[in-house]
C-alpha cells in the first residue's frame, strides 16, 4: 500500500501519537493506525484532499480524524507525539513548525537540503536520524528531536548521519550531486562558488 517513501516513514516513528501535515491521500495515516496501533490526526489545506482521505479512511475501514486546516494553526499537539511534513518546500516546513512546540519532527523535501537542516536546528532541534532513498528519485527523510547540537557546513549540507552510514544509496546520491554542482558552479558568484568547491572537495573524499 506504501511507497518506499511513506514506509520509511513509517519505519521512523516511536511515537503514539502523529500528526500528518500534507495528508494527501491519508495512507500513511491508516498503515499506521492499522498495522501499529498509532493515533493518527490527518492534515491538510486542500479540500480535495481532505475529502480523498476521508474516502480512503472508509475504504479501510479505519477511524482516523482528518482536518481541512492550514499546518498546525490552532492546534494543540498531544504528548508523546510525532509530526510528519513531507513532499513539501522548505520554506512550507519552516513556516509550519516555527512557532510550534514539537517533540518530535519527520519531514521531506525535495530541495535545499542544507537550508532545511540548518534553520530547523536553529529553531532549537537536533538531528535525530536521517534516511537516503532511491525511488525513481532520491528522497532523504530526516527526523529531528528537540535539543541542541553544533554540526559543521559539511554536515548540514551532506547529513551527519548519513555521512557515519554510507551505503550504496548514498555514495551514489553523492555522485549526482557532484555531477550537478559541477554542472552549475561557473553560475555563482564568488561567496557561493567558494563554499561549493569547499563542498565538491569533501564530496570526493567520501566517494
Amino acid at each position: 500500500m506504501l511507497s518506499k517513501r511513506l514506509d520509511t516513514i513509517a519505519q521512523m516513528i516511536d511515537t503514539s501519537n502523529v500528526y500528518d501535515v500534507g495528508c494527501d491521500h491519508a495512507l500513511l495515516d491508516i498503515y499506521l493506525t492499522k498495522e501499529k496501533n498509532i493515533n493518527c490526526i490527518a492534515i491538510d489545506k486542500s479540500k480535495d484532499c481532505v475529502k480523498k482521505a476521508i474516502n480512503n479512511c472508509s475504504k479501510y475501514n479505519v477511524d482516523i480524524k482528518v482536518l481541512c486546516n492550514d499546518g498546525l494553526n490552532n492546534i494543540d499537539l498531544l504528548q508523546d507525539s510525532t509530526v510528519v511534513i513531507s513532499g513539501m518546500g522548505t520554506k512550507n516546513i519552516i513556516n509550519i513548525i516555527k512557532n510550534k512546540d514539537i517533540e518530535t519532527l519527520i519531514c521531506q523535501s525535495n530541495k535545499n537540503i542544507y537550508e532545511l537542516r540548518k534553520n530547523i536546528c536553529n529553531l532549537g532541534y537536533y538531528i535525530k536520524d536521517e534516511k537516503i532513498i532511491f525511488d525513481d528519485k532520491y528522497y532523504i527523510i530526516m527526523k529531528f528531536k528537540k535539543g541542541k547540537k553544533e554540526y559543521s557546513y559539511k554536515q548540514y549540507f551532506l547529513g551527519p548521519i548519513l555521512l557515519n552510514n554510507k551505503d550504496d544509496i548514498y555514495i551514489n546520491y553523492l555522485k549526482r550531486l557532484k555531477k550537478i554542482i559541477e554542472k552549475d558552479i561557473d553560475k555563482y558568484d564568488y561567496l557561493k562558488k567558494e563554499k561549493y568547491m569547499y563542498i565538491l572537495d569533501e564530496i570526493k573524499k567520501e566517494i
